[in-house]
């Protein structure tokens, strides 16, 4: 997987028809990343998905097919590790792009999308994303996000699908976006 941006105009067009598209831009310091590709259709439409802010309520929740739980090693000040829930993934929410617009965000293009105070809180940040990503990669969410969307097309009123976007609609509106 890979952090990245989306068109913004991308973005706005599927608002348009879908209003729980995310928001990936917050100001400032204020950045929600994207990752992709959790797959990618044979008409070249990758499928993406954001983290999203760990609440309360989240730690009482269990992963289940359309969300994940993203627990990442935090060292205490006496030396034990403990794992802390540092966000969390909607999959349902997972929506087709098209592949040009999207750019991946990396270390050396962060402040391109995020402004930090100065280089320390900088080095934290990559290095968050970095742990979010390890874990993201060893949770297989490419299998998990496949499973989800074949479930929406084919029991479209199973009740995690009634959760999910409309896949299908969302790429026919990628498709004419491109």
């Amino acid at each position: 997987m890979h952090w990245c941006q989306i068109d913004e105009s991308y973005l706005n067009f599927l608002r348009e028809y879908e209003s729980r598209i995310p928001y990936m831009d917050y100001g400032g310091n204020h950045y929600k990343p994207f990752f992709h590709s959790l797959f990618t259709l044979e008409n070249g439409l990758e499928y993406v998905a954001q983290l999203n802010h760990a609440q309360k309520r989240h730690k009482r929740m269990r992963d289940m097919p359309d969300f994940k739980r993203i627990f990442i090693p935090v060292r205490r000040k006496n030396g034990n590790v403990i794992k802390h829930l540092a966000a969390v993934i909607n999959l349902n929410y997972m929506f087709p792009v098209p592949s040009n617009c999207i750019q991946n965000v990396t270390a050396e293009n962060i402040e391109d999308v995020r402004t930090f105070k100065d280089d320390v809180s900088k080095s934290k940040y990559i290095n968050l994303l970095a742990k979010e990503l390890k874990v993201i990669d060893a949770k297989n969410l490419e299998k998990d996000a496949k499973k989800l969307y074949d479930l929406k097309c084919n029991y479209p009123d199973y009740f995690i699908s009634k959760r999910c976007f409309d896949y299908k609609e969302l790429e026919t509106l990628a498709q004419r976006f491109n």
